[in-house]
């Protein structure tokens, strides 16, 4: 998945002031764009154990902690893993409202190297386990020859080792994303993210977004709408949930769309210059509208899994679908019979099954079938 140019994804909310950062958390320094710089803010609780694990390469390093602008320690290390526990003694007068103190943690690279890839998601090696959280609050980094940056929630298949259940703000100042495999994966708390897309690169999107729910609408909306999808391999389970709009215009290809959405409306359906193929399984969607289908030429399993679907648009539409175990109602049913699929009178005959929906029952159904037969070409499968 590739965008026309590097887009700065979420830059709008952020400025628009829709997530509001707590007023007790420390304030982090400032961190700009050339720099090969992270700042974090982290919690220390009343407890033995308060680990921070980072494996960095491309770079030897400086990492500095701090309590407000006070330095705690500091210490040069390698390109490779770097561990601490702070120490809830070295952070007194940093109280939050959230019941822990706070460090700031610095991370320079030294001279003129440069950070390749930074990994949040590694574990300290004293717990032996990967079920604890790290104390990640927020995040700033900058480093342009950063290919891999990555912050994803515990999964054995993703080479996540931990969770971050407290980060709620994640700021990559200068890096362009390409590979998004489960990178914030079930990040439960994650409530504003800003980054920028790849403008070369086709972009890996899978499991990225699953669990972040707190993630607003409009920071899905402005992806989606942000992306020429032409080399698309997968959106899937991108934890949005509401209503989700998605301009169309430049994709070739949509093949697994899987958002956990409400509802899901693709606009400027009606592209000339390439077909559309898509697949759009969802367990939790109600509300499907695709303003043209005409051009889709592929709903191999589309919409199997879309067992909450009640309403479904897509006029137009000559290839061959089913909408199995949909609670559709008979009149939803009748309506993508007369009003939604084209008339294939003198063309290849298709099949429309509505296997186990609610409405199929109906005993309309029967001379409904054999309407669409007659009228326009199409087989009634229910």
């Amino acid at each position: 998945m590739a965008v026309i140019n590097p887009v700065r994804i979420g830059a709008a909310q952020s400025s628009s002031g829709g997530y509001q950062r707590p007023s007790d958390w420390l304030t982090l320094p400032a961190i700009s764009a050339g720099e090969n710089k992270m700042n974090g803010l982290h919690t220390v609780y009343d407890r033995e154990f308060n680990f921070m694990a980072l494996h960095i390469r491309g770079a030897n390093y400086t990492v500095n902690i701090y309590n407000k602008t006070t330095l705690v320690e500091s210490f040069i290390a390698q390109s490779s893993y770097f561990y601490y526990n702070f120490d809830y003694s070295d952070f007194q007068d940093t109280e939050c409202s959230r019941g822990y103190r706070q460090a700031i943690v610095e991370i320079i690279a030294e001279g003129s190297d440069t950070f390749t890839d930074f990994n949040f998601s590694k574990a300290h090696p004293t717990p032996n386990n990967s079920t604890y959280s790290s104390g990640w609050l927020d995040i700033n980094i900058a480093g342009s020859d950063i290919t891999t940056c990555f912050l994803a929630g515990n999964r054995q298949d993703s080479n996540a080792q931990i969770n971050h259940f407290y980060i709620e703000r994640f700021n990559a100042v200068d890096l362009e994303f390409y590979n998004l495999v489960y990178n914030f994966y079930n990040l439960r708390v994650l409530q504003e993210l800003i980054f920028t897309l790849s403008s070369s690169i086709p972009i890996s999107m899978h499991y990225t977004f699953y669990s972040c729910n707190m993630l607003p609408d409009s920071f899905f909306e402005e992806l989606y709408n942000s992306l020429d999808t032409s080399l698309i391999s997968s959106i899937n389970y991108s934890g949005h949930k509401g209503n989700l709009t998605i301009d169309i215009s430049n994709i070739g290809t949509l093949t697994y769309i899987s958002s956990y959405c409400q509802s899901l409306t693709l606009i400027n359906g009606n592209v000339i210059d390439h077909d559309f193929s898509l697949s759009c399984n969802n367990t939790s969607i109600e509300s499907f509208i695709i303003d043209d289908a005409s051009t889709i030429i592929n709903t191999s399993n589309a919409w199997t899994l879309c067992r909450n679907l009640k309403h479904f648009e897509a006029p137009g539409i000559k290839i061959r679908f089913s909408l199995n175990y949909a609670p559709l109602s008979f009149s939803e049913i009748e309506d993508i019979i007369y009003n939604q699929i084209a008339d294939l009178t003198g063309d290849t005959s298709q099949s429309l099954s509505f296997t186990n929906c609610y409405g199929a029952a109906d005993a309309g159904m029967a001379a409904l079938a054999t309407w669409a037969a007659s009228n326009k070409n199409w087989t009634i499968i229910y």
